[in-house]
């Protein structure tokens, strides 16, 4: 069985039920969070509504105007949000420590402390190393941001 959601997103019932929706967190991670829907939302505000209404008089349908108009308009803001969204699940802590009871399924944050727990307290560059290669995924990320994506943050 699966579950669409806004008519975008679909959705095993399975993945639901292992993503515990009942008030532990994973609705935000389906449906966004509200910093997500605020973003967005102040974003696609400032498209001004004379092209909606140039598309409709050039005979597009809603669907049309979202699909040609809106959404090319929008990729700035996506991409600031898909970012976000990368940064935020990556740096999740607990909700893998919560949900993983297999450790070669670990994160690499999981995976640091685990490290930390079995050999006690590593000398300090141990935990530099392991600091640096959690963290180099989402700093990449950050280093490279092209002229959309900065439009998209502001």
């Amino acid at each position: 069985m699966i579950i669409f959601l806004a008519g975008l997103q679909a959705i095993p019932v399975e993945l639901c039920e292992a993503a515990s929706l009942d008030g532990a967190g994973g609705w935000p991670t389906l449906t966004g969070d509200p910093f997500t829907i605020f973003l967005l939302r102040q974003y696609m505000l400032g498209i001004p509504v004379k092209m909606g209404e140039a598309a409709r008089v050039d005979g597009a349908n809603e669907f049309q105007i979202y699909l040609r108009v809106t959404i090319p308009l929008v990729r700035p803001a996506l991409a600031v949000a898909a970012v976000f969204a990368f940064v935020y699940s990556y740096n999740n802590f607990f909700g893998p420590l919560i949900y993983l009871t297999n450790p070669t399924n670990y994160t690499l944050s999981l995976g640091v402390y685990q490290f930390i727990q079995i050999h006690g307290t590593p000398d300090i560059a141990e935990i530099v190393a392991h600091t640096a290669l959690v963290v180099a995924p989402t700093s990449s990320s950050a280093r490279s941001p092209s002229a959309g994506w900065c439009r998209g943050s502001v």
